[in-house]
């Protein structure tokens, strides 16, 4: 990923709102919705971002893209192309495989 790509993710992140999660208390994460975000064309970009530069990697026997951007991940539970909620948890939390 570009360096330019990689700030201006960062900014993004930093300005959601982020709502903790209440279901799957043992796997702490927390998301952002679509629907709710004030800025839709930032949320495209972050999901965009995603599809494009994240990593397959496992989630029990289910494989979601993820993409790291300095201690948390970030992905989405949809298909590609079609993200409605992104996810984020810190890294050193949630590793199951």
């Amino acid at each position: 990923m570009e360096y330019d790509r990689y700030l201006k993710l960062k900014g993004i992140v930093a300005d959601f709102n982020w709502q903790e999660a209440k279901t799957m208390r043992d796997k702490p994460h927390s998301y952002n919705v679509k629907a709710k975000n004030q800025n839709k064309e930032a949320f495209e970009y972050l999901a965009n971002s995603i599809d494009k530069y994240g990593k397959p990697k496992k989630f029990f026997s289910m494989t979601f893209y993820y993409l790291e951007i300095d201690e948390y991940q970030y992905w989405s539970c949809d298909p590609k192309g079609k993200c409605a909620l992104i996810n984020r948890a810190l890294i050193k939390d949630h590793n199951y495989n």
